[in-house]
């Protein structure tokens, strides 16, 4: 399954917030017991997981996660503008438009956190962010 990527900012920046919140909270607060967030309240790698195995039998699921992860990318991108407008070095040397596939995202959770049952407690959005640099960064 291709997830698709919203990079463009078409919005102010307390819609931002808003959608990614909104994300967060809404893809954690479907997942079960079993992929619940981590203790700091974040968006667990298990939430996700469970999130994109779902999304292709249940159009909410599928909603959350393109939710969750379109909101995490908008959120980097607009990070990375702001960091080459104080004139710091990029992150990322490629536009990141395109999409994510599952498998590409689940590849990266399994390389960023091996051991599957540390899925429940390691967040998701590092694993992402790393996962953006690696692909589309500076090499």
């Amino acid at each position: 399954m291709e997830l698709p990527m919203v990079v463009s900012m078409s919005f102010g920046r307390r819609s931002l917030s808003l959608a990614l919140a909104a994300g967060l909270v809404t893809l954690a607060c479907a997942a079960p017991a079993a992929a619940a967030p981590s203790p700091k309240a974040r968006v667990t790698v298990a939430a996700v997981v469970q999130g994109l195995v779902q999304a292709d039998t249940s159009k909410e699921a599928r909603d959350e996660v393109v939710a969750y992860l379109s909101g995490l990318v908008e959120g980097f991108a607009a990070a990375e503008r702001a960091r080459l407008a104080a004139g710091e070095k990029p992150f990322l040397c490629q536009d990141i438009s395109g999409s994510l596939s599952a498998q590409e995202l689940i590849a990266a959770f399994q390389k960023a956190a091996p051991d599957t049952a540390t899925w429940t407690q390691t967040e998701a959005a590092p694993v992402i962010v790393d996962h953006l640099v690696e692909k589309y960064g500076c090499h």
